[in-house]
């Protein structure tokens, strides 16, 4: 069934109204994904090649994250980086160990250059 219009319309007027307009989107209403495949309201397929963003590089509806996604969110969503949680330390360890990058506070002098902090601040306050 084709949606009309104001059915494909409505969902972005609403992201027009209250997202930050830090995208322009394509006038696409997505509403499923599976693989690499996602699925418009119309029912029209196409290959997801947005290869910039993560839901792309695992699958969308991949079984195995859709069940530790449900295990994690079980045990703790989203924290704020304002406090320290079990996960996130050792998670971190390992992906330097996965990519031999060892970087961090401690270790920022053996950083390429392009991975170091910067520390000079533009008029705006905004790290270049």
């Amino acid at each position: 069934m084709r949606p009309d219009g104001d059915t494909m319309r409505r969902p972005i007027d609403l992201e027009a109204q209250y997202c930050a307009q830090n995208y322009r989107p394509l006038p696409v209403v997505l509403t499923r994904g599976e693989g690499v495949y996602v699925w418009d309201d119309t029912g029209k397929k196409y290959l997801d090649m947005m290869s910039a963003y993560s839901a792309v590089s695992h699958g969308h509806a991949n079984p195995r994250l859709v069940r530790l996604v449900q295990e994690q969110v079980a045990t703790l969503n989203i924290v704020s980086r304002a406090f320290y949680t079990d996960k996130l330390g050792p998670f971190l360890e390992r992906v330097c160990e996965l990519t031999r990058a060892g970087y961090g506070a401690a270790h920022e002098h053996r950083a390429p250059k392009q991975l170091r902090p910067r520390s000079r601040r533009r008029a705006s306050g905004l790290i270049r």
